[in-house]
């Protein structure tokens, strides 16, 4: 028998020589697959060994742990947070010592801070008071003389700024309420509402009306803000429909006080430009100047002050409406406020 045959075995063996051939070429196989994977493991965890052993310039490692399967770059990622949390920390903390200077306590802090409040909303108040118009040559309300005919001569002859004729707020308000509001061609400037009339022409303008209630004032004004330049409160009106109807002058004494500052903060918080007032001197310097602080600080723009005292029902003594006006006592006023506009209103007789 030759090698081949006796390796092959007997003719009759062959299939189940086969099948045994085929199991353990099988068998081999697989443990041939399972080596391999092994060493692809091993290996493997070699290369992950090796990469977390070596230092990282992003990656900050912690001496004391030896653990391999740590999330390196996690830590990173908290290194970056805590970095931009300390910063955020210190940025607050420079803040606050900027704001919290040497003795300062947290009282005098929420002090400082109300303080800034209040003097940005007492910038806000005095834009108002930079008025895009000259005030210098200005022609005083007139009953029955300060229409628009003579407005419009007198602007014509050197006059920078004119009032209107007294108006009541509170008739302007009823009248104006029964306009067509469908009619293009009927306005608050044309309807003669309060006999008032205006054109583009009649600019700068001061609407001037009578008051004793803050609301009808403060509608008023809003109705007429789109066509004249200011706003105007009468406080000096010595008539005695005034005092009938007690406005005017009559509203000076200390038991309306409250109203008239009432009066001038609703017409001020309702329309953007500014709000004017006209005064009398009241029984002494003192008064009239406590009154005009008073006037400032509810939102009035610029006061005039007519140089007489206010008007009593009996017309003599200290409320007569004859004699020159007291210029000397409407100068200390200015003083007192320098950087306020006061008008003086009295004994003009020359345009200089």
């Amino acid at each position: 028998m030759s090698d081949l045959e006796q390796q092959a075995g007997p003719s009759s063996d062959n299939k189940l020589w086969k099948e045994k051939w085929k199991e353990n070429k099988k068998v081999h196989s697989k443990h041939e697959r399972v080596e391999d994977e092994a060493r692809k493991e091993k290996k493997k965890k070699r290369r992950k060994r090796k990469r977390f052993e070596e230092p990282s310039e992003s990656v900050v490692h912690d001496g004391d742990n030896d653990n391999n399967d740590i999330d390196h770059n996690q830590l990173g990622r908290d290194a970056d947070k805590e970095q931009r949390t300390r910063k955020k920390k210190e940025k607050k903390e420079k803040k606050h010592k900027t704001l919290k200077s040497d003795g300062d306590d947290d009282h005098m802090l929420e002090q400082r801070k109300q303080d800034g409040a209040s003097e940005k909303k007492t910038q806000q108040s005095n834009l108002k008071r930079y008025f895009p118009f000259e005030y210098q040559h200005i022609v005083a309300p007139m009953v029955g003389a300060s229409e628009l005919a003579f407005r419009l001569l007198c602007r014509k002859y050197g006059a920078t700024l004119a009032y209107t004729p007294m108006m009541s707020s509170t008739q302007f308000v009823h009248e104006a309420s029964a306009l067509d509001k469908s009619d293009p061609n009927q306005t608050i400037a044309n309807s003669n509402i309060c006999e008032f009339q205006t054109i583009p022409q009649d600019r700068p303008l001061v609407a001037h009306f009578s008051a004793n209630n803050p609301q009808h004032f403060a509608q008023a004004a809003k109705l007429v803000e789109p066509v004249c330049d200011a706003i105007d409160l009468n406080l000096g009106c010595p008539q005695r429909t005034a005092y009938l109807g007690h406005f005017g002058s009559y509203l000076l004494g200390d038991e309306d006080r409250q109203l008239v500052l009432d009066i001038v903060k609703a017409g001020s918080q309702s329309v953007t430009i500014p709000i004017f007032v006209k005064i009398r001197l009241l029984d002494t310097v003192e008064e009239t100047i406590k009154l005009c602080h008073q006037l400032r600080d509810a939102g009035a723009s610029l006061i005039a002050i007519h140089g007489r005292y206010r008007a009593s029902w009996e017309r003599t003594g200290p409320g007569a409406r004859d004699g020159p006006a007291m210029l000397d006592q409407i100068a200390l006023v200015k003083k007192s406020m320098p950087d306020f506009p006061i008008i003086s209103n009295g004994n003009v007789i020359t345009y200089d």
